[in-house]
């Protein structure tokens, strides 16, 4: 990222006392509509002639690099990170608008990560059939994503305190991505170690494979669909179990009790679609595309055939999905 505007911002700004915010008032009001479009390529373009022209704005950097992040598809969200969090660190006096300014650096980063979330939440939605996209994703760039989301949380976080408010959760919501994001790049970095060299009994027949035969179910998108669930009953058990663990933290054990036995009432209840609806999707589109069909085979529940499919699938899943009927 060598844009001269990224340049000047990750070097020492100057305070520019002479500019005032209604100097620039035209050119900012162009930026908020950009944003609004969805206009990023243009977002970027004049928040970056404005940048060059010493109108460090912290709104105006918000749109800077969250426009340079979305027009170039950036895989680093680090570097915008870093760049972000030193000026916030080290050039809070040069920042704009002079009025308001703890303000208007909330709105900006709660703005700037609100953004980032739904970008991530778009893309995961289109790649739904697959999960996460991490193809592009290495060790090295979610190390450094979630190492920069720890450093701005601390800087930001003295911010947020002053208005009574806690970091954005759109900011949490990015780090715990990227945190599951780890660990399934790590998931599949194992599963795809060569299992003949490891571990292998040599006295062990060696089992003939057929074109189809699928020894080992990769069930890693469906875990990732999982970490990516957003539902509404989700996030509400969520927070029950949270505000469970908070009140007993308080010791105040007779609201704790009232939660725990709610919680509960949603256990005995359980509902695995409310609570997992991307994960089932699929399941409950391919039935209603063949529900004719599988209702007819159904009928023939009982009888000998479908009594040894069914308790050979109780012992041998990966066998059952290649055996010919």
């Amino acid at each position: 990222m060598q844009d001269q505007s990224i340049d000047i911002l990750n070097g020492t700004l100057q305070v520019h006392e002479d500019i005032k915010p209604e100097d620039y008032d035209d050119d900012f009001s162009l930026l908020i509509t950009y944003a609004q479009q969805g206009n990023y390529g243009e977002l970027f373009k004049n928040s970056e002639e404005m940048i060059a022209g010493g109108i460090y704005d912290i709104r105006i950097i918000a749109y800077l690099l969250y426009g340079h992040y979305t027009h170039t598809d950036s895989k680093d969200l680090a570097t915008y990170l870093k760049c972000l969090n030193k000026v916030l660190s080290k050039d809070i006096e040069a920042l704009k608008p002079v009025e308001k300014k703890e303000l208007q650096i909330l709105k900006s980063i709660t703005w700037f990560f609100d953004q980032i979330a739904r970008k991530i939440d778009h893309e995961e939605t289109k790649s739904v059939n697959n999960g996460i996209d991490d193809d592009e994703l290495p060790c090295s760039i979610i190390d450094d994503a979630i190492r920069e989301l720890d450093a701005i949380t601390q800087t930001i976080e003295p911010i947020f305190q002053e208005f009574e408010s806690s970091v954005p959760e759109s900011l949490i919501k990015i780090k715990k991505w990227y945190s599951e994001v780890r660990k399934v790049v790590l998931m599949e970095k194992e599963d795809n170690v060569n299992p003949e060299k490891e571990g292998k009994n040599e006295s062990e027949p060696e089992i003939e494979k057929t074109e189809n035969n699928i020894q080992d179910l990769d069930t890693s998108k469906y875990f990732k669909l999982i970490i990516n669930e957003d539902s509404h009953s989700l996030k509400l058990l969520l927070k029950k179990l949270m505000i469970f663990e908070k009140l007993i933290d308080k010791g105040e054990l007779t609201k704790a009790a009232i939660v725990r036995h709610d919680i509960f009432k949603d256990i005995n209840e359980f509902d695995p679609k409310l609570y997992f609806p991307n994960l089932f999707k699929k399941f409950l589109a391919l039935q209603a595309e063949n529900l004719h069909e599988l209702s007819s085979y159904e009928m023939e529940e009982g009888n000998p055939e479908w009594t040894i499919l069914e308790e050979y699938y109780k012992v041998d899943m990966e066998g059952f999905l290649d055996i010919k009927v």
